[in-house]
Parts: structure tokens; sequence; C-alpha cells
């Protein structure tokens, strides 16, 4: 059982370092095409960092939507629930939860420098993913692979 919630939790972690940090960036790079610059090495290892503490920011959200503490919200992960699976035990709807986070990310995801160099298909792409991936982890139907 606490493999399938540090699962979840995992998910989460990789879902939003590649969400706000790794897919602006690397999106950007593929907007400026091979050989014309990409991104430095150094702001690559920065997008891989921002994983663990925007999955704080995030279950943060997400708990404060339910309206519990965070600690509540990864108790009840721990425990084999899914977000949604909470949220419905605290009368709010999934849908909520998810909007806000999804809102959330884009947010992040829209105040980097990376976002202006993307097309307009690149950013319908981008918040697709961001709206299907925060889904199937708020569901709990993430693959792990």
């Amino acid at each position: 059982m606490f493999k399938v919630a540090f699962g979840k939790l995992a998910i989460g972690a990789l879902v939003l370092t590649l969400l706000v940090g790794g897919a602006v960036a690397s999106a950007g790079a593929k907007a400026l095409g091979p050989g014309k610059g990409g991104v430095p090495a150094a702001k690559a290892q920065a997008a891989r960092q921002v994983g663990p503490q925007a999955l704080k920011e995030e279950l943060a959200l997400i708990a404060k939507t339910i309206g519990i503490s965070t600690s509540d919200l990864q108790t009840a992960l721990k425990g084999g629930q899914t977000i949604a699976q909470v949220a419905q035990a605290h009368k709010v709807s999934p849908q909520t939860v998810i909007d806000n986070a999804v809102n959330d990310v884009m947010a992040k995801a829209q105040s980097r420098p990376g976002w202006a160099k993307l097309t307009e298909a690149q950013k319908t792409t981008f918040t697709t993913q961001v709206r299907d991936r925060i889904t199937n982890w708020v569901n709990g139907t993430a693959k792990t692979k």
C-alpha cells in the first residue's frame, strides 16, 4: 500500500517537474530549433531541481482547496486514497481540485521566459498535457511508466 502511495507522489513530482520546469524549457529549446542556442545547461539543471519544491507547493494548494492540512492529505495518500477520494470525502469536487491545480501550474509555466518562445500550437499542446496529467494524478490513474 505504501508503494502505491509513494508511486502516486513520485508521479506527481515527475509531472510537476516536467510541467513547471522542464517542459517549458525544452519546448522553448525546440522552438529555437537545432543549432540556435537551445537551453543552457544551468537552466536545464534548475528545471530538474524544481520538482520537489513544486510538489510541495501543489500538495499544499490541493490540501487548501480540499480544506485540510498538507500532512492530512499526505497521510490519506499514504493510506492508499486518491486525491479525488480525499476531496469527495470532504465534499469538494475533484474537478475543482483539478481546475485549481491546472490554473496554478499554467500560471507558473506562463511566467517562465521560455513560454513566450512557444508557438500557439505548442502552448495548446502543453495546456492539454497539463490538464490530462493532473486529471490522471488527482484521479489516481497516472501511469507509472
